[in-house]
């Protein structure tokens, strides 16, 4: 993205300085989704994902999906998104939306590949969606769900991805706390949604660490466990290679 144009040697030097081993560059349009796969072949430790957001669903056609699935046969591209269903900013109309959603996901389903998806103010639209394509293999990011959408979520076998938002207050513990540790992984949604104590600044990989001491601390653990095992659901989700 923009933030990151003149200096992301120094931001993937502070992410390995910082322990970071493992990144996954989330594409949301044609554009980043083909810069995240040019990052994998240029920076070993990154990965990608790619698809359409819900805000750019208007600008997805046959020839768009044509080229994600050229993208999905290189090395490095492990997940299809983000893609999904933001009704509370309607960039592009719902039932377009909706279309361009599950047109990816099943396309997703017939590659059998994990997909990242993006919600806001549409979990039972999403979840009526699953059911009916029947594919449970998805990450819901930044998940901000109430505990009866982390119960579906569960129930239909997702893993749910929590972000530097989660350190602003402890708004969303309750929740987290009825989540099995098994299915939860961190993210930073760089450059958005930077952890306190950095918290307005642009957000980057190396500051994930503010994020799993919040959820240690929610999770009463010790850093280091909830490093390891957030670490492992993510390759086991991903299907990358353990270090």
């Amino acid at each position: 993205m923009r933030a990151f144009r003149k200096d992301i040697e120094d931001v993937v030097d502070s992410a390995v300085s910082a322990g970071v081993k493992k990144i996954i560059n989330i594409g949301f349009d044609l554009k980043s989704s083909e810069e995240a796969v040019e990052f994998t072949e240029k920076y070993p430790l990154m990965y990608a994902a790619v698809g359409i957001h819900p805000h750019d669903a208007v600008k997805y056609d046959d020839i768009i999906l044509s080229k994600l699935d050229n993208f999905l046969k290189k090395d490095g591209v492990v997940a299809v998104g983000e893609i999904g269903l933001d009704f509370k900013r309607n960039y592009s109309p719902r039932e377009v939306q909706i279309r361009v959603f599950s047109e990816q996901l099943n396309f997703a389903k017939e590659r059998n590949i994990p997909v990242v998806l993006h919600i806001r103010d549409a979990y039972d639209e999403v979840f009526r969606i699953l059911e009916q394509v029947n594919y449970p293999n998805v990450l819901l990011h930044c998940f901000c769900g109430n505990n009866n959408d982390a119960k579906k979520a569960l129930g239909m076998g997702c893993y749910v991805a929590f972000g530097g938002n989660i350190t602003y207050s402890d708004r969303y513990s309750p929740v987290i706390e009825s989540i099995p540790l098994e299915r939860i992984v961190l993210e930073t949604d760089a450059p958005y949604l930077s952890p306190a104590p950095m918290r307005g600044k642009r957000n980057e990989p190396a500051f994930i660490a503010y994020t799993a001491k919040k959820l240690a601390w929610i999770k009463n653990m010790s850093l280091e466990d909830i490093g390891e095992i957030t670490t492992g659901n993510a390759e086991k989700f991903f299907n990358l290679k353990k270090e």
